[in-house]
């Protein structure tokens, strides 16, 4: 977490405390006893109140910037401090992290085209894996009687259509119910995750839909012979 301090502060340190700013006794300043700090310091026409001063504020002004770090950075920093300019190694990673944002952001529509078509191609062979899985699972339903025949009706219409919509997949789910988080586990031992793979549940649907179809046309080949 990053706290940002509106003050501005001079790029000459203030030293707290320093053996050759301490005075012997106190002394009075503007009608009031100062006892060793902070004192008032004249700057010109400008007037302040600081701490310890060993010179007054010279040369361009910089923003304070206070950043919080777990215990064990700390120890590292205070490590290191005389050997590591903490300030440009912070700058050098924000500049980096901008960097690579500012080029995601400037990506164009056909880059992101270009890739996800790039991307597309290369994952067609786990889109068929991931169809035969849900292919097994209609299969399995429909010779279970798992489902009745509302739902095998309107699936068998859905498969000459290739891809599914959202309503459909939505309406699959419906239909399946718990069965779609066990369809899903068995995609991940495979190795396939919703993360990874971009319309993980959509080509299980296909394929389930695929399935009953299959299945369902043997079951009406069997009641014709019956």
């Amino acid at each position: 977490m990053v706290h940002v301090d509106a003050d501005i502060q001079s790029n000459i340190p203030v030293v707290t405390g320093h053996p050759l700013l301490c005075r012997a006794a106190p002394t009075k300043t503007g009608g009031r006893r100062n006892k060793y700090g902070p004192i008032p310091i004249d700057y010109g026409h400008t007037r302040s109140t600081v701490g310890y001063s060993i010179a007054p504020p010279m040369g361009p002004t910089m923003p304070k910037l206070a950043i919080y770090v777990p215990k064990k950075a700390k120890k590292e920093i205070d490590r290191w401090r005389k050997r590591i300019n903490f300030s440009q190694v912070f700058m050098r990673a924000l500049e980096n992290e901008i960097r690579e944002l500012q080029r995601a952001i400037d990506a164009d529509d056909s880059q992101l085209t270009t890739a996800a078509q790039h991307y597309r191609r290369q994952m067609a062979g786990d889109r068929d894996a991931l169809v035969s899985l849900g292919h097994a699972e209609g299969v399995r339903l429909v010779l279970e009687c798992q489902l009745d025949s509302d739902a095998i009706h309107t699936m068998v219409q859905w498969s000459a259509d290739g891809d599914l919509e959202i309503k459909q997949c939505v309406r699959v789910s419906e239909i399946l119910g718990k069965e779609v988080e066990s369809l899903v586990k068995s995609a991940k031992k495979m190795g396939y995750r919703a993360d990874s793979h971009p319309g993980l549940e959509a080509d299980l649907f296909r394929g389930v839909v695929r399935g009953v179809t299959d299945a369902w046309g043997r079951v009406c080949e069997q009641m014709n012979q019956l």
